[in-house]
């Protein structure tokens, strides 16, 4: 008998709001995947559910109306948010900018397919997002937050200000982008580019060097610099805030290209940015490469890999998470994988769960440490194909059939990239199941031993810190973990004008 479920102190129902009681599991209700457990020490929960994590729709945005925050204000170099903002889907006239009433922005059906708009929990501004119909397309100028054009003004002069004459006032440039939503960051540009002539991204490329060959390298590689501008001391500022700028999507896409291109392949890289992630939000990042890029997402990865590590990612890239009812493709997950940390799990097909321990058997097969096999195509199929919440539930049935752990099993029998990359899927729905402990362990892991990986350091936690909710959790997972906070240690192993810019990613 698979063991009773173990959710980490959760109080859980045993399905979806409004769904019927499942009929196909062949166990007693007690033991069904919901059920509370008898005693779970192994990761403390936070008292109360957190609200908005990430498999839940954003607290602001999407036809809610947001948060009130404080009024701008101009004072030791620090700037706030505007006070009341209108729902996600609203207008804002600005001078100068010609802009079509936009429409509803909640999660529609368009011929029969799913509109993701938003991506790992992000809302998505319509000029990123190709996946739009044409009638709703917008140009970059639109406000869809209820950005206030008063506050946008001032944003874009003390930019300019920070960026004129004989040095930079890096702190303002921190300040202004750390705490910009990325809504905004595209009609912001467009404001940029409107009021002083030049392109904002080009702007901080020449200013945040302060040498002129550093800056003639710039103008000839363009935006193709941000690589090797991170391996030149202290430039790492100068490369977390141009990510900054460009916004989780953007980023991505571009991370992506990086990853690929030049010698070799950034494994670990890759894996972060196409392994275990909703499909719904892979299908985004998709679409956007191939209209950013002009290659097609598939072959441009599936190229520059080999053998049944190639085989593997195929699967991984066409998945669609089949123990979902939605595959993945729906509002549940489009706004982010799993759940938030603390909330209560949804149903999980133990039919399901059991037919993978079968396959899983039949897949891993390791009698002693010297014998046995390990076929990762099948295991592959099974773990890139399903939710973390679904995963959460199988490596307890594994841990509990076999007294060893799925996670311990392919470190011993699987090698190289194609192990790190079932690992980075298992983790994602091994002690939680939004993949909040994973995380703090592939941020922790840029930072342990000798020198710190800044490229991974800094991809890693800009695209944590979107979704502040979860960026919270992250914290918290990491404070459980290590018993040191993650904000204390990122300072610890950085300086400077970069350990500046990363540390404010934590107080906004």
């Amino acid at each position: 008998n698979p063991p009773p479920l173990n959710t980490g102190g959760y109080q859980t129902p045993t399905s979806y709001a409004g769904a019927p009681a499942p009929s196909h599991s062949p166990l007693p209700p007690s033991q069904l995947y919901g059920a509370p457990p008898p005693n779970c020490s192994h990761y403390s929960a936070p008292q109360a559910p957190v609200p908005f994590g990430y498999g839940a729709p954003p607290s602001t945005g999407y036809n809610q109306a947001p948060p009130q925050n404080a009024p701008y204000q101009q004072a030791a170099g620090q700037f706030s948010h505007p006070a009341p903002q209108q729902p996600y889907g609203s207008q804002t006239t600005q001078p100068g900018f010609s802009s079509p009433a936009p429409p509803s922005f909640g999660h529609q059906q368009q011929g029969g397919a799913f509109i993701p708009r938003t991506y790992l929990g992000v809302p998505v501004h319509p000029s990123d997002n190709p996946l739009f119909p044409a009638s709703e397309m917008m140009g970059p100028q639109v406000v869809v937050d209820g950005y206030d054009p008063g506050l946008m003004a001032r944003e874009v002069e003390v930019i300019r200000k920070a960026t004129k004459g004989f040095g930079t006032d890096q702190t303002s440039i921190i300040n202004v982008l750390t705490s910009m939503p990325p809504l905004r960051l595209a009609p912001f540009a467009f404001a940029y580019r409107q009021r002083t002539q030049r392109e904002l991204l080009l702007t901080l490329e020449k200013s945040l060097t302060g040498h002129l060959e550093d800056v003639c390298m710039s103008l000839a590689r363009g935006m193709r610099t941000r690589y090797a501008i991170l391996r030149m001391s202290g430039f790492a500022f100068k490369f977390a805030d141009l990510l900054l700028c460009e916004g989780p999507l953007n980023a991505d896409a571009h991370w992506v290209e990086k990853a690929i291109s030049g010698l070799g392949t950034n494994e670990a890289l890759l894996t972060d940015l196409v392994i275990g992630r909703p499909p719904s939000s892979l299908a985004l990042l998709r679409a956007h490469f191939t209209k950013r890029k002009g290659r097609t997402f598939n072959p441009y990865i599936l190229d520059d890999l080999s053998l049944k590590t190639k085989t593997c990612f195929e699967i991984a890239l066409n998945a669609v998470w089949s123990d979902l009812p939605d595959q993945g493709h729906g509002p549940e997950t489009s706004a982010g994988f799993g759940m938030a940390y603390g909330a209560n799990p949804p149903f999980v097909n133990e039919g399901l769960v059991q037919s993978d321990m079968r396959d899983m058997d039949a897949a891993i097969k390791l009698r002693s440490l010297a014998l046995g096999s390990v076929d990762p195509v099948l295991v592959a199929r099974i773990v890139f194909c399903r939710s973390p919440v679904h995963l959460n539930r199988l490596q307890q049935v594994y841990l509990h059939t076999r007294r060893t752990s799925l996670t311990h099993d392919v470190k011993r029998g699987v090698s190289g990239h194609l192990q790190k990359a079932l690992l980075y899927a298992l983790e994602g729905g091994k002690r939680d199941t939004n993949g909040c402990w994973r995380d703090a362990k592939m941020l922790n892991a840029t930072m342990v031993g000798a020198g710190t990986r800044d490229v991974l350091l800094v991809v890693r936690l800009l695209r944590a810190h979107w979704d502040k909710a979860r960026f919270a959790q992250i914290q918290t997972a990491y404070m459980t973990k290590y018993g040191i906070t993650l904000k204390e240690n990122v300072r610890r192993e950085t300086s400077g004008h970069y350990r500046e810019a990363l540390l404010a990613l934590f107080n906004v």
